[in-house]
């Protein structure tokens, strides 16, 4: 019975409460109006959902027999009009992608505002062998392959609410038969047979010709599908384990992973990590091209290869020596590790006896310490490079907390009272090109004193016969 075929599905295979809000969408046609006829009979907790796209010259016409029909049921009705051709065009997308994106962005929206569990919409089993062939045609790998899911959350419309298909094991000839048999009238959808559309070409002229040579291919593409999708979740659990294996940081803008792990797995699970990489940063980015991912590869496998390129939809890649990024072109990167400024402007007077509060939790603090001699200070204090031990005579206060500047130079302690670029000192202390910017610069006047966390300056040193002794500390607070 197709009624009990779908309820069993929402609850098995989607984990639905029939008690609890649905938001279900509503097109009109056999399958939605179908999933609306059986849902309500088995007494759901539903709010109904029509996007008139506009695409059609009896749009109006559609939502108001969406409207009139949910009327007599008593249900609670949203609908909404969007300009899918204007919205295609700002975009550059085709209209069926915009159509898609305008559906789901609306469909999310009133879930989200009507305290739903879920979305619910009627795709059936022959939306899903569809699904697939596109995929097939286009080249994807086993996650296109796999076809649709009968609950998944997409991070791209919701991070929470799943989007739930409790008929895809229905075929459309069940759906109609159905239909015929309750009285139900639904919508004609003219443009199911332009021709225009790369899913009609598929319907009308594709299918039946590979029907020719295996009556039964629809079939046998629902069946791959099905078996695809639980090997899929066994690989994606797999990826996920060994991106944590190789991860280094994930933040808003990137995610990078340990170079040598990576390159020490094989091509397969190389390609899912990048694909993986790439969801972190875009959800919603469903193609990347088999040479985009293999480019990628290829160039972090080349020893000693570093630099920067281009990768796809506003991001890149990025590689050091140890580890690389997928990273957007306009993003920061953070080092929780490192002492760093907030901002590339930061700049901070302050005087003894106080602190400056700087990225990630730390902060830079001075203390004047007066009638204390070297010789009282702890061997472990000395040696440790997130303090500095100065002497205070030599200081102009207020001291100032800020970046490097172009072409600055230091005297680090230990050279002989010799100067060099600060550039130079960075790339001998291997501080990443990103982190030295941001890097925390202690001044009095025109000179450098601590390049915190790292090395005081030569001419600030203690001799032995200060009477005061400036104590700096950079200090991390634990997050």
């Amino acid at each position: 019975m197709l009624e009990q075929r779908v309820i069993d599905d929402l609850f098995n295979k989607c984990g639905i409460d029939l008690g609890q809000k649905l938001l279900i969408g509503v097109s009109g046609g056999p399958d939605s109006l179908t999933l609306l006829h059986v849902l309500q009979q088995a007494g759901a907790n539903l709010v109904v959902a029509h996007l008139d796209h506009q695409l059609r010259a009896n749009s109006k016409s559609e939502a108001r027999f969406v409207a009139d029909f949910v009327q007599q049921s008593g249900l609670p009705f949203v609908t909404e009009v969007v300009d899918v051709h204007q919205y295609a065009k700002e975009h550059k997308q085709s209209i069926e992608e915009a159509a898609r994106e305008c559906r789901y962005a609306f469909l999310f929206q009133t879930a989200q505002s009507a305290v739903c569990q879920a979305v619910v919409v009627g795709h059936t089993a022959d939306d899903q062998v569809e699904t697939v062939l596109m995929h097939l045609l286009r080249g994807a790998g086993m996650s296109g392959l796999k076809g649709m899911a009968y609950c998944e959350v997409i991070s791209a419309w919701h991070n929470s609410l799943p989007l739930v298909r409790p008929m895809l094991g229905l075929w459309r000839a069940e759906v109609e038969a159905y239909c015929e048999s309750k009285g139900l009238v639904p919508v004609i959808d003219d443009s199911n047979r332009d021709l225009t559309y790369y899913r009609n070409r598929l319907r009308h002229q594709l299918l039946p010709i590979l029907q020719t040579y295996n009556p039964n291919i629809k079939q046998v593409f629902w069946r791959m599908a099905d078996v695809l999708a639980h090997d899929e979740q066994i690989l994606t659990e797999l990826t996920q384990q060994t991106l944590q294996e190789c991860l280094v940081d994930a933040q808003k803008g990137y995610i990078s992973l340990d170079r040598q792990r990576f390159n020490q797995k094989g091509l397969g699970m190389q390609r899912r990590l990048l694909r993986s990489m790439c969801a972190h940063l875009r959800p919603s980015l469903r193609d990347i091209g088999f040479d985009t991912i293999d480019r990628a590869i290829k160039t972090l496998q080349q020893p000693g290869n570093v630099g920067r390129v281009d990768f796809i939809d506003y991001l890149d890649l990025m590689i050091k020596k140890d580890v690389f990024y997928i990273i957007e072109k306009d993003a920061n990167l953070r080092f929780p590790n490192f002492p760093q400024l907030k901002n590339a402007d930061f700049a901070a007077q302050f005087q003894p006896g106080s602190a400056v509060d700087l990225a990630n939790g730390w902060k830079v603090q001075a203390d004047l310490l007066e009638d204390l001699s070297i010789s009282q200070i702890p061997q472990a204090d000395l040696q440790d490079p997130n303090q500095a031990w100065l002497n205070a005579e030599s200081f102009n206060f207020p001291l100032v907390v800020r970046g490097r500047q172009e072409g600055e130079r230091f005297q680090p302690l230990g050279m002989g009272g010799h100067s060099q670029k600060l550039s130079d000192f960075f790339i001998n202390k291997n501080i990443p090109q990103e982190a030295r910017d941001l890097w925390p610069l202690l001044t009095s006047g025109e000179h450098i004193v601590w390049i915190a966390g790292l090395q005081p300056a030569h001419n600030f040193r203690m001799k032995g016969s200060e009477k005061a002794i400036l104590h700096l500390q950079l200090l991390k607070s634990i997050q």
